[in-house]
């Protein structure tokens, strides 16, 4: 329907004032009815499980996020600095992250942590290897 055409007339429902029998207006304040209202809880049909499988039906499905882009992360370190050392950083300052060589770095997804992995260098390029991808648990995700 447009927005152009005239809403048709929707039936109006009887309100309490309207079911009530009429009498005489007087001085005194009509004591108020509280009609009463019937609380069930909500229930619904049964849906069955939920699996996604193994195969080629679980591949179809999730082909249609092939083109869905994620910005994806590799943190190496951190470092909290105050804005006084900041401002004082300059071409060859150095910046000393807490993270030690050989430690796992941080893999993100969309700023979620989704792996762990290792720095390689590939045609002269830096690079991540792999080595664990996070799994989620009550805590989060961790590392299994």
């Amino acid at each position: 329907m447009s927005a152009d055409q005239p809403m048709p007339d929707a039936p109006l429902t009887e309100s309490l004032a309207d079911t009530a029998p009429s009498e005489p207006a007087s001085s005194a304040p009509a004591p108020s009815a509280t009609p009463t209202v019937e609380v069930a809880a909500a229930t619904f049909p049964d849906v069955g499980s939920e699996h996604l499988g193994d195969g080629p039906a679980r591949a179809a499905d999730l082909g249609v996020l092939h083109d869905v882009e994620l910005d994806v992360t590799v943190e190496l370190g951190r470092r909290h600095l105050p804005l006084s050392d900041v401002l004082r950083l300059g071409a060859g300052s150095v910046i000393e992250l807490e993270k030690m060589v050989g430690e796992p770095l941080a893999v993100y997804a969309n700023g979620r942590l989704i792996a762990e992995g290792e720095a390689v260098v590939v045609d002269e390029q830096f690079g991540v290897r792999i080595t664990r991808l996070a799994t989620p648990s009550a805590a989060g995700n961790a590392f299994h």
